[in-house]
């Protein structure tokens, strides 16, 4: 990554509703820039329109700002670093809702800097509504969990006087559940060991370990986890769900069919995509792994894992 001096870079921003308008610019010389621009939603799904433009001259700048710049929006200088942390938060809100994003955005540039670096120390993705405060790590899974669908939350003390200042999440707990979400396991990993580090007892790290270990194609391992994590919370449909499904990849089909049949009941919404998983575990259990049978599984595994 080239080094370019922090006087040669400067950063708006605007707050119109639900959205944060972030603009970055550097001088390029002779009256030229070059120019990064994005609408970030706030309430979840991250990065809407990204613009990026090079050698732009006054007149061209001008137009492309107005393009890029909702109506009503109003721009005002920001620090630098807190323009980039802003594009951080978007990147990772894109990718736990699943939204795609501009590879070359990921890339180090003099411009943006290493938005990619920025995105995996982010321990607080989601913000309040009213204040843009972090919101409690609670409320930060649970818009995460909502890929980008939940509404703004009010969740601080100040904008929610008769919230309660308690929260059963541990900080470091729920930074690995966001980097899980955001599909980066390994990285997930290494937030729950540094959280089990910080004595953060080993139990409730099982179900982020767990997930981790089954998206690394590793399902025996994710097995024992889950089995732990869904113990001590039998009713966490979430666990429950990924328990089904690393027991069914991991080869221990009773098993597997006993947990999806109990999910069925705890998840009805869940119910016919068990029961085709069910049925698949039958055909191999009966006629044996054939190919076309143990493609037949991973698809309908693969769709029962999406609909959860």
């Amino acid at each position: 990554m080239s080094t370019t001096p922090n006087d040669a870079i400067t950063a708006h921003r605007a707050d119109l509703g639900a959205n944060t308008v972030i603009l970055l610019e550097r001088a390029l010389g002779a009256g030229r820039v070059e120019l990064v621009s994005a609408v970030v939603a706030r309430q979840g799904k991250g990065l809407m329109a990204v613009y990026r433009a090079a050698e732009l001259d006054a007149a061209t700048r001008t137009e492309l700002v107005a393009v890029a710049t909702p109506e009503g929006a109003e721009l005002q200088p920001c620090d630098v670093a807190e323009a980039r942390r802003e594009l951080a938060r978007g990147l990772v809100m894109a990718r736990i809702a699943r939204r795609p994003v501009p590879g070359w955005l990921c890339e180090p540039s003099a411009l943006v800097g290493d938005l990619e670096g920025r995105a995996r120390e982010l321990d607080d993705v989601y913000h309040c509504a009213g204040c843009d405060a972090p919101l409690p790590p609670s409320l930060q899974l649970a818009a995460a969990r909502s890929r980008g669908t939940a509404p703004l939350v009010l969740g601080c003390p100040a904008c929610q006087p008769t919230a309660t200042m308690a929260d059963d999440v541990d900080p470091g707990v729920a930074h690995a559940w966001l980097a899980l979400y955001a599909d980066d396991p390994r990285r997930a990993l290494v937030l729950a060991a540094r959280a089990e580090g910080r004595r953060v007892p080993a139990e409730l790290l099982d179900g982020v370990r767990g997930a981790a270990l089954l998206a690394l194609s590793n399902p025996v391992e994710a097995t024992a986890h889950l089995r732990r994590a869904v113990a001590a919370d039998p009713d966490a449909g979430e666990l429950r769900t990924l328990l089904a499904e690393a027991l069914a990849r991991a080869g221990f089909f009773a098993s597997a069919s006993a947990e999806l049949q109990h999910l069925g009941r705890l998840r009805p919404q869940l119910a016919p995509r068990a029961t085709a998983v069910r049925a698949a575990i039958a055909e191999i259990t009966e006629r044996g792994p054939a190919e076309g049978r143990a493609r037949r599984l991973d698809g309908a595994l693969a769709a029962f894992a999406v609909a959860s």
